[in-house]
């Protein structure tokens, strides 16, 4: 009893201490949180069987207080509501345990709960109160949009999906330039990327192409899924250093695309134009890391006489392993947004002292070639090339690296152009047979007569040199397909300046039509600015890629569709892909089982590209500077060989569909009204 009547007393003083306390107002949160705060005192005061606190006044005064005086808010315990709070719930247990029936012969306490079921279920209903209002509360910031993976046509409230987007942009854009030393004192614990994209692959820094691919580039009016955007392939949150090449390069959109966060070091090359040259007779570099606060160069290729610097490719360093895409994208936002484009894409991961193969000294010797500057700018050229094949295993590259070099090769002994193709395919050892069909969708045209389609029909059959027969133009295997006037003016773009052709190519040799095919997306209606050949025997294609509304009329029986891009990134998470999981080597496997092979890159249809033989075609000469990547598949259309294990598809439908009566190719006369006389290396694209 003694100490019953001591929980009392000592109730008693708590509660006239509160009230006293009570009667100086303190306001310092908005009138709801003091609310919901008020109601826990007196919930805990119910259920700790003394009598609620009075509730607090809300006077105009008390509001003033609010608004206007900032100097009491700093005099005021912030955490005195909750104090209170906390200590009457304490004293809650007490008063259990006193209203016991007593203690047991140890003095020890018997907890029950509260007598009163009538006040419990009072407290109980003031607490859901307090949950209703509280989630009903209105919030300083509105939750995020639920984002839908899907789009459903059904929903228009639905329909903008970028909206998360759009906001990061506007954070992005308004965080100020670091300058070195800040970049240095910058956190480097970067978060893992939310699942905005529907190619989310293994997590944070990890490898997420391991075992290689090809594929295509997103285009803004179809669906997403299957197909690459540029930041799936630059992870800006991770990249540490990168070494972008291609013909055109808007530096601008690349960096507001990408926001690279980490970068140390960025390499852009691309072609220098004519002002330019008329200006320059070496590397036009400039230098901005006044601007971007890393060390930025962009270097510009200077190729004398007709030609162009046309290679597409990216190096792209991580932590833990490099990055390499070679493809037909140029760096601006037709390239990534409007038109398809292929790519192939391989993860090499980190390994000390690293291990080589044919693939990267054959990239190595082809970067070499181009006689980039050692040093651009602020930027180490040669040290930051060097280090994106140094310390990793390319033991297991897929396919072989073919490139084209500007000037005049002996066909014996060049590694580049039409050789360096016709000794690709010869170490894949396939059994063609002279009507085995060559399909070549490319986005650009030149000069196509029989002597130099004979040539790049040997090549392809891995044969290339002084004793080759030439084929009637009329009885060629190979196939080109390339959009007609009519494709081109029912798709998006209505008319493209980078699919092109000269017309009085096409007109001189009247033999040519029989030998075009129309360029058809699997994506119906999409302008293909990619460049891919497809070379079979025993009428084996590789799979499609995927098709999105293909006319009934042209479907064809192919292969299954291999695995897409967002099922081998599960595949690399469930696994725990790092640069451990590494597949295994093919340096030593054979090309045996291969029926034919599949050629993406930069490589438009023309002479300027692959190279023209001369006189007894002990030599040739090439124009421009290109670069792609040759890959054998088997009978189950996916790679062998030196490509074993590399997922591939073709883009177009195959065969294509002859070109018909009144067809006729899209030209450059068909974009401009008064087109200047122009070499063939001059469209480029």
């Amino acid at each position: 009893m003694e100490d019953d009547e001591l929980l009392k007393a000592a109730i008693a003083t708590s509660k006239k201490e509160s009230a006293e306390k009570r009667q100086v107002p303190v306001l310092r949160q908005q009138d709801l949180e003091e609310d919901q705060l008020q109601k826990v005192l007196r919930l805990s005061a119910m259920e700790a069987g003394v009598s609620p606190p009075p509730e607090a006044p809300t006077s105009s005064h008390q509001e003033q207080d609010i608004t206007n005086d900032h100097d009491q808010e700093e005099d005021e315990d912030p955490d005195f509501l909750l104090a209170q709070a906390m200590e009457l719930s304490m004293q809650n247990h007490v008063t259990n345990a006193a209203s016991s029936s007593g203690s047991n012969s140890n003095g020890d306490v018997k907890l029950k709960r509260p007598a009163e079921d009538h006040d419990h279920a009072i407290a109980l209903q003031m607490q859901q109160e307090y949950d209703n209002e509280l989630a009903a509360a209105p919030t300083t910031q509105p939750p995020p949009k639920r984002r839908r993976l899907i789009a459903d046509d059904t929903n228009d409230e639905d329909t903008d999906i970028d909206d998360e987007d759009d906001n990061l942009k506007t954070m992005i854009n308004n965080i100020p330039p670091m300058g070195p030393q800040q970049r240095q004192q910058a956190p480097r614990n970067i978060p893992t990327p939310t699942p905005n994209m529907p190619h989310q692959g293994s997590g944070a820094n990890q490898p997420r192409f391991l075992s290689g691919q090809v594929g295509y580039t997103y285009v803004t009016q179809w669906n997403r899924a299957g197909y690459f955007h540029i930041r799936d392939l630059v992870q800006p949150q991770y990249l540490r250093e990168a070494v972008c090449s291609a013909m055109v390069i808007d530096e601008t959109w690349l960096l507001n695309a990408t926001k690279p966060i980490n970068l140390k070091n960025l390499v852009l090359i691309r072609n220098m134009d004519g002002e330019k040259k008329q200006q320059h007779r070496e590397h036009y570099v400039e230098d901005w890391i006044g601007v971007l606060g890393f060390p930025t160069s962009l270097i510009e290729v200077l190729v004398q006489g007709w030609g162009l610097y046309h290679p597409k490719f990216m190096l792209l360093k991580f932590d833990s392993f490099v990055r390499i895409v070679i493809g037909s994208s140029n760096l601006y936002a037709g390239d990534w947004e409007v038109l398809e484009n292929c790519l192939y894409v391989q993860d090499f991961p980190l390994q000390k002292g690293g291990t080589q193969s044919e693939f990267s000294t054959a990239l190595q010797e082809y970067i070499t070639a181009i006689n980039l500057p050692a040093v651009a700018g602020r930027v180490n050229v040669r040290e930051v090339i060097t280090g994106m094949f140094s310390n990793y295993d390319f033991s297991a590259a897929k396919g072989v690296v073919v490139g084209s070099v500007k000037g005049n090769h002996s066909a014996a002994s060049s590694k580049f152009g039409l050789v360096g193709l016709a000794k690709a395919v010869a170490s894949f050892k396939i059994r063609f047979q002279t009507t085995d069909p060559i399909y070549y969708q490319t986005s650009s045209m030149g000069g196509l007569n029989q002597k130099w389609a004979s040539d790049f029909v040997h090549a392809c059959r891995g044969t290339f040199g002084n004793r080759q027969d030439e084929i009637p133009l009329e009885r060629t295997p190979l196939r080109v397909l390339y959009p007609t006037k009519n494709m081109v003016a029912a798709s998006p773009c209505q008319t493209c300046g980078s699919i092109t052709l000269q017309a009085k190519y096409y007109n001189e040799e009247p033999r040519m039509k029989s030998i075009m095919q129309e360029a058809e997306s699997s994506r119906e209606g999409a302008l293909c600015h990619s460049k891919v050949i497809v070379a079979s025997s025993r009428g084996i294609l590789p799979p499609m890629a995927k098709h999105e509304g293909r006319r009934p009329a042209l479907i064809r029986k192919s292969l299954p569709v291999p695995k897409s891009y967002l099922p081998q990134a599960l595949e690399f998470r469930n696994r725990g892909a790092s640069s451990s999981a590494t597949p295994p080597s093919n340096r030593d496997k054979t090309n045996s089982g291969a029926v034919g092979w599949i050629y993406v890159g930069s490589h438009n249809s023309t002479k300027a590209a692959w190279g023209d033989s001369v006189n007894t075609r002990n030599r040739f000469n090439m124009n421009n500077y290109e670069l792609g990547v040759v890959i054998p598949y088997g009978v189950d259309g996916r790679g062998v060989g030196v490509a074993e294990g590399l997922t591939l598809e073709s883009n177009c439908v195959l065969p294509g569909r002859p070109y018909g009566h009144g067809d006729e190719p899209y030209h450059e006369q068909m974009y401009v009204k008064n087109p200047v006389q122009a070499n063939d290396a001059d469209f480029h694209f």
